[in-house]
């Protein structure tokens, strides 16, 4: 998973893919900064509302940080850091008002439209849909 570190007063921020950077995340903080063990069980909640969110279009990103000594933090990098999970952000990026239309017309002219993303299956098929590129031949998750 891609992820960018951003330096605060605090220590390091991390943004990344919102699967993979759950994947990395050992506590979860709740509202008031309360944290609790990132188990099993919290994560399978986290990827059903992920799943969720994502059949509707939108992309997301989970935030997460460690804290702590600076120097600690600068000379371990990426690795190592118990990471604790904030939350995620959501992004929205709907198709162009002419996409659907655009490839009506190609598909018309017998052009074969194909679709290549890096997005989840949920966030493609909804885009698709509203494409009218259905139903849409995806390949199972890596």
């Amino acid at each position: 998973s891609r992820s960018n570190i951003f330096y605060n007063d605090d220590g390091y921020d991390r943004k990344s893919g919102a699967s993979g950077q759950q994947g990395e995340c050992t506590l979860s903080e709740a509202m008031g900064g309360q944290t609790a063990p990132l188990d099993a069980k919290a994560r399978a909640r986290a990827e059903m509302t992920l799943k969720e969110w994502e059949k509707q279009g939108l992309r997301p990103i989970a935030v997460a940080g460690v804290s702590g000594d600076p120097k600690h933090l600068r000379a371990m990098g990426e690795e190592g850091a118990s990471l604790t999970l904030f939350g995620f952000l959501f992004l929205a990026d709907p198709p162009k008002s002419s996409a659907a239309a655009a490839i009506a017309s190609l598909q018309r002219m017998g052009v074969s439209v194909k679709v290549l993303t890096g997005d989840s299956p949920e966030v493609t098929k909804h885009v698709c849909e509203q494409v009218g590129l259905l139903p849409p031949t995806l390949p199972p998750r890596a």
